[in-house]
């Protein structure tokens, strides 16, 4: 496949063709004849109000003239065997339906903090978006550890008034992650695997 993304049914306008593509996550295999062929599709310009790309209610939505809505289209009407839509839910999830938010979280292969905010804006969530908070923070210590840093504590004990405390990024012996031989990386989003 050319391209490995996820649908973003939380900005779908209910009745399009296809959804728009979420920008944030896609996995593109460099082909220069379909990058041309996208680009030739911009070129023309039609895109049409109310029904996105030539007409096709693919697209008419934010981000529809770019990567969101243009993807959605491309992959969808001229190269539909070229793409393959992953499940939102567990990859790249927003949990933005009820369904994702219903998911295991051990399931969850990447989060995406758009619904759940961002961690370290300290907003308390509720749901698979308190697990994807923990993770980014042990993540966090795990780095802060493999470079001999003191781990900051989770949420909100970092922040003051939602001041965010940066990492020192100065006083790393390495911008190689993992540092070798120091601490093993986190491979499971399973919070009983850490």
């Amino acid at each position: 496949k050319d391209l490995i993304f996820t649908y973003d049914h939380a900005m779908d306008s209910g009745h399009s063709r296809a959804p728009p593509v979420q920008g944030g996550f896609l996995m593109i295999k460099p082909n220069l004849d379909v990058y041309e062929r996208i680009i030739d599709v911009v070129r023309e310009g039609d895109f049409r109000p109310g029904t996105g790309w030539a007409g096709s209610r693919i697209g008419w939505c934010w981000g529809g003239q770019t990567v969101q809505g243009l993807l959605a289209y491309y992959y969808t009407m001229v190269e539909s065997n070229k793409g393959l839509a992953l499940d939102p839910c567990r990859y790249n999830s927003m949990a933005t339906t009820d369904n994702c938010s219903a998911v295991p979280w051990p399931e969850v292969k990447s989060a995406h903090f758009t619904q759940c905010q961002k961690p370290w804006e300290c907003h308390k969530g509720k749901g698979i978006c308190v697990h994807m908070h923990m993770f980014w923070w042990k993540l966090r210590q795990n780095l802060e550890k493999g470079h001999g840093l003191p781990a900051t504590p989770q949420c909100c004990h970092a922040c003051s008034v939602h001041h965010y405390t940066k990492l020192p990024l100065e006083t790393f012996e390495s911008p190689v992650w993992p540092p070798k031989d120091r601490v093993k990386p986190y491979h499971s989003m399973n919070p009983e695997e850490w």
